[in-house]
Parts: structure tokens; sequence; C-alpha cells
């Protein structure tokens, strides 16, 4: 994820189609703003899941299993197979509200 911090200064080796509007990789503040603002969080990691869970966000996890079970259990989180078909239909209707 680009605007992952652990990726932060990477530049352009980690543009993989993971980028803000303007291509830019965004520092820490930035992407917590980011979490804050947004509706929903559509993350393959387990940390940044965590952060959605405590910011009371839905999210959606691209994996097909996940260590944190309790999240989907609760119905906060969302698994997702990225090998799957109707991705987009699916996050658009999960949500935790």
């Amino acid at each position: 994820m680009i605007d992952h911090p652990a990726n932060l200064n990477l530049g352009n080796a980690i543009k993989t189609g993971f980028q803000n509007s303007k291509g830019d990789i965004i520092g820490i503040s930035g992407f917590y703003m980011k979490e804050i603002f947004s509706k929903k969080i559509i993350t393959d990691s387990g940390s940044i899941k965590k952060e959605a869970f405590i910011l009371k966000k839905s999210c959606i996890t691209v994996r097909i299993e996940t260590e944190l079970i309790e999240t989907v259990s609760e119905k906060r989180e969302m698994l997702i197979n990225p090998s799957g078909t109707n991705i987009a239909s699916q996050i658009a209707a999960f949500s935790i509200l």
C-alpha cells in the first residue's frame, strides 16, 4: 500500500497502483488523517485493520484468512478473496453502520 507509513521515502520503486490521486507518498500524519476521514478502509495489512477497528470504520481486508477473527465475527471486517469476483460490489455493499 503506497500510503502505509512503512513505505515512506521509498519513491517510485513502490508505486504500483496504490497511490494517492497525485501519485505521491504521504507521511504518517497524512496517512492517519486519511483513515480518520474515510468511510471505509481497504487493506491487506493486519495493523491497518486494527486501526480501522479502533476508529470504528468499515474494514475490507483483501485476504482469504485473518489472525484477528474477532473483527470478522463482530461484523466489523469483511474478508475478500483477492482472486474472487464482484470485488467492487462486495466493497460497496459492506458497512458496519
